[in-house]
């Protein structure tokens, strides 16, 4: 659980914006930046959100409350006017995210699915997390759950590529979370990336990022490897990249030297790199949809997560950890699951 400081003062844009944040943040809804001023003392709030009505010529002062947040990990602005993105660029101070809703909506999810990595990283070193509860973040207790974790410790403590394969919905992007924050680079961050959900005309400035002017619209913005530099990078969805960002990623890997859209300049970025698919990338290289090379790349250590059904022994386990969750966010509910539904559970 984090908090979250959202500003906005219109009744409906609330709640349409609110029904994009995740169901791990407890919000705490201002009208403006004056009403701000009395949480500041608030060590627990760790991402200040900025809505539509919020007007462009209070930036400045936006800016210099948001600096008084100590612990803030990130600050993002949202607007339904492209001019602001401009009118943002030109303030020095401003180092956050800006997001065009509603065609971002889905950037905004990814935007606190990465920032949400990141503080519990950082929650959990803060302290002191041992390597066991870390890796009971992977619930089970099978056979197949032991070897999935013992890899994970292994993986973890090289920096090599790691591939994640598996059916959606079992568990690659917590255990490409559990790898980075067992790994050396848990003080850092890790940046996720879902490659289905970026606009293809927009994923090279994603992941290398743009200058000024570069093309249309651009602004000056980090690329995910430089973003991440001394951490990790998890590219999710990863057979779903554009032939042509494949081709990029492919020369990065190989030496680690990153270009910005717009620039002449060559910057050298020191990450590891994580990579899931729930889909075949034999079929994909076959087909001609990946690279051959860049999976050889990708694939330096695989690690493939069955699916529940191959693994029905954690059923019971996992019963328990989502019935401590749910008792967590709605404690005033009290349910009791029947034998008969558990039983259906196994079939």
């Amino acid at each position: 659980m984090f908090k979250v400081l959202f500003i906005e003062n219109n009744k409906s844009e609330k709640v349409l914006i609110q029904s994009h944040f995740p169901e791990t943040c407890e919000v705490i809804s201002v009208p403006d930046c004056k009403s701000a001023i009395p949480f500041i003392s608030d060590e627990e709030i760790e991402i200040i959100i900025v809505g539509p009505s919020f007007l462009s010529e209070d930036y400045p002062v936006l800016f210099e409350i948001s600096k008084s947040f100590k612990n803030t990990s990130a600050v993002a602005v949202l607007s339904r006017e492209f001019s602001n993105k401009k009118i943002i660029n030109s303030y020095e101070s401003f180092t956050g995210s800006f997001f065009i809703i509603p065609e971002e909506f889905n950037k905004i999810e990814n935007f606190f699915k990465e920032i949400s990595y990141h503080i519990s990283n950082s929650t959990k070193r803060k302290y002191g997390a041992s390597e066991e509860n870390i890796l009971n973040l992977f619930v089970g207790s099978s056979q197949v759950v032991k070897k999935i974790k013992a890899s994970i410790v292994k993986f973890s403590k090289v920096s090599a590529p790691v591939l994640l394969l598996g059916e959606s919905g079992t568990g690659k992007d917590v255990a490409a979370s559990i790898i980075h924050q067992l790994s050396n680079r848990h003080d850092r961050k890790m940046h996720v990336i879902n490659a289905g959900s970026i606009i293809p005309n927009l994923s090279v400035s994603e992941f290398f990022g743009s200058n000024k002017n570069a093309f249309t619209g651009a602004d000056n913005r980090q690329g995910c490897f430089e973003y991440a530099d001394n951490g990790s990078i998890f590219i999710d969805e990863v057979s779903e990249l554009a032939p042509f960002v494949q081709a990029e990623l492919l020369r990065v890997l190989q030496d680690g030297s990153v270009r910005k859209l717009g620039s002449n300049k060559i910057k050298h970025f020191d990450f590891r790199l994580i990579t899931a698919t729930n889909k075949s990338l034999k079929v994909e290289i076959e087909s001609g949809r990946f690279r051959l090379d860049l999976f050889h790349r990708i694939n330096t250590l695989e690690l493939v997560l069955p699916p529940l059904r191959e693994r029905k022994e954690d059923i019971p386990d996992l019963i328990m950890h989502f019935s401590k969750e749910f008792h967590k966010k709605q404690p005033e509910f009290e349910f009791e699951l029947s034998d008969s539904f558990i039983d259906k559970l196994f079939e």
